[in-house]
């Protein structure tokens, strides 16, 4: 877990070169390339991205004292045991906020360029893709192709929490959201829909 005052600057946002970087990786992922090009790496990803992360862990303590949130950051070397024939970097990065509880399942959100390409169109420069991982070491996938039904629920229910002050809806549908949980998961799962009822109608 790491503490924002431990990273010297904050946030600034993402440059164009960090897309160029990330294009470039696809078509060069290979040791001697990345070692060539690893300041630029530092620069360019590694360091924004853990300022992001940092910032974003700080705002959602400063937000939610009562939670025991502990971040965890991405590397961008991947195992070598699940190469799969791919290259030893990963092309996206991706950190977690866990609130406590088990921590095998991650949500992620992946930044791609447009059509596969740097560049702007009239939604702006990047799509913006949303990952899980339901088990330990399992790489992530697209939640709209892998979750069912109760884990979407789930995710919403978790989303729901996080915006409820803002959020104007009056009732809230939660479909399957006990399927397949048990025990401590299902003790969540329980809690945050009371968090969620105290200020509006929720059925499931």
């Amino acid at each position: 877990m790491m503490d924002r005052q431990n990273h010297s600057q904050p946030f600034q946002g993402f440059s164009r070169e960090t897309s160029v970087f990330l294009w470039e990786l696809t078509f060069h992922n290979e040791r001697s390339w990345f070692l060539e090009h690893k300041e630029e790496y530092l620069r360019v990803l590694h360091e924004p991205f853990h300022a992001l992360a940092e910032d974003t862990a700080c705002r959602m303590r400063q937000e939610f004292p009562e939670a025991d949130f502990a971040l965890h950051i991405s590397r961008i070397y991947r195992d070598a045991r699940r190469l799969f024939g791919r290259g030893p970097y990963k092309d996206h990065l991706w950190f977690t906020l866990f609130d406590g509880g088990d921590h095998r399942n991650e949500i992620h959100t992946e930044i791609a360029d447009l059509d596969g390409e740097p560049g702007f169109d009239s939604h702006g420069l990047d799509e913006i893709r949303f990952l899980m991982s339901a088990n330990a070491g399992e790489e992530p996938g697209r939640i709209s192709r892998i979750a069912s039904g109760g884990e979407l629920s789930r995710i919403m229910l978790a989303m729901k929490n996080v915006f409820a002050e803002k959020d104007p809806v009056q009732t809230m549908i939660f479909d399957e959201i006990d399927a397949g949980v048990s025990g401590i998961a299902a003790q969540r799962v329980g809690e945050k829909l009371y968090a969620v009822s105290r200020g509006r109608q929720v059925l499931c």
